[in-house]
């Protein structure tokens, strides 16, 4: 499991901005051809879980949970295209916002 957890995130960091989870929904979508529907919801349901712990967890000051949104965005993304689509789109365009904001002069 801890070997497919670091090949997961290696793939993922070597594919291309904007295109990383509709790629990331794809190989998921090869590799569970042959699983059952159950399977997929319980892993949307344990992103849907772990996103809400996360946002419960950010409450409190100084408490890091929404870190814990990253891997339940990863795990919903991998089994729903419109959340992989949506993240690719915001992954362009916070780099766009972000490569606006460090060219700006004077800074």
């Amino acid at each position: 499991m801890i070997q497919q957890l670091k090949r997961t995130f290696h793939q993922l960091s070597q594919d291309r901005p904007g295109e990383r989870f509709i790629n990331h929904y794809r190989r998921r979508r090869e590799e569970l051809k042959d699983a059952k529907p159950w399977e997929s919801y319980a892993f949307i349901a344990a992103g849907v879980v772990l996103g809400i712990v996360g946002f419960l967890l950010s409450i409190p000051p100084g408490s890091p949970g929404f870190l814990l949104w990253i891997p339940a965005l990863g795990l919903i993304a991998a089994r729903v295209k419109f959340v992989a689509l949506v993240l690719d789109k915001l992954e362009s365009v916070s780099r766009n916002i972000y490569g606006k904001i460090k060219r700006k002069p004077g800074r």
